[in-house]
């Protein structure tokens, strides 16, 4: 009785001290949320950059080989294919990344049998809400006079608040990793303007996934 009447209430820990790990997530995304203008803007001019040093090199190439126009023609409707393509990602990344990232969160919620986007508080109020379950175990008088399993309820409830609090603090990170992915790491984009700087723009892509 007394272990379980000491016991924080989870919602008020959450509020009080896990709550403080979405704060600092929240701030993370506040404040890389104005980078991302910044990102687009050198994104964009790296890629045109890139597009028409592609291009020369495609037209230098067809001089010095000399191959037919109809070939010519064709290689260059592929490069222009490939060039919308990305510039179709490059413009709509703000909004197709991120995306991303929440249906990549919302079905490991789902997944979890949570149905809601997980977030470090209310991940580290579950581990609070469950240990305060084993402690409440301790209130019926034949468990409390053993002992053995109180030190083991109380072991084993510290061991769930630990666990819980290394998840917590891995999904923070991990959040706060993606909005830096998310806004500054835009500018990656920009390589896809040509096919020797590409991988950057796709190691970029299968990094935010």
């Amino acid at each position: 009785m007394i272990a379980v009447s000491l016991w924080p209430h989870p919602a008020a820990a959450a509020d009080g001290g896990a709550g403080t790990l979405t704060d600092v997530a929240n701030a993370f995304k506040t404040t890389s949320a104005g980078w991302i203008s910044t990102a687009l803007d050198y994104a964009r001019h790296l890629f045109f950059l890139l597009v028409a040093i592609e291009l020369a090199w495609t037209a230098v190439t067809y001089a010095l080989q000399r191959d037919s126009l109809s070939d010519f023609v064709a290689s260059v409707i592929l490069k222009l294919m490939g060039v919308l393509f990305f510039l179709a990602i490059l413009q709509n990344a703000p909004v197709w990344i991120p995306y991303i990232i929440d249906s990549f969160s919302q079905a490991g919620a789902h997944i979890g049998g949570q149905g809601v986007v997980l977030d470090p508080s209310s991940t580290f109020g579950e581990g609070l809400q469950l240990a305060k379950n084993m402690l409440g175990t301790l209130s019926n008088p034949v468990f409390f006079t053993a002992i053995v399993a109180v030190l083991l309820a109380v072991f084993c409830s510290i061991g769930v608040v630990v666990a819980y609090a290394v998840v917590a603090g891995q999904l923070m990170v991990t959040l706060i990793e993606s909005y830096i992915v998310v806004s500054a790491g835009l500018f990656f984009v920009g390589f896809s303007g040509s096919r020797w700087t590409l991988p950057f723009s796709e190691k970029y892509v299968a990094y935010a996934v």
